[in-house]
């Protein structure tokens, strides 16, 4: 499988957290809310969003979950 392109790589870390900002406010939660519904601590929740390439799939999964989109629109591939 290809490696994905340095630019590529930080348009997905901005999409993601694009889509977990804009999630938050449609669901009408806060970070920490968000955090604990997706079953991960919040200090480590924390520290993803200022690292976004460190979620982990099934974070991503989670997250995606709670807030009702698709993983894909999650990561940015979904227009």
């Amino acid at each position: 499988m290809p490696r994905m392109s340095d630019k590529d790589r930080e348009e997905f870390k901005i999409a993601i957290l694009e889509e977990i900002s804009a999630g938050k406010v449609r669901r009408g939660i806060k970070q920490t809310e968000l955090a604990q519904k997706c079953g991960i601590p919040n200090a480590t929740f924390s520290y993803r969003v200022k690292h976004p390439g460190t979620f982990r799939i099934d974070e991503l999964l989670a997250i995606a979950n709670v807030l009702d989109i698709s993983p894909a629109r999650l990561c940015g591939r979904v227009t």
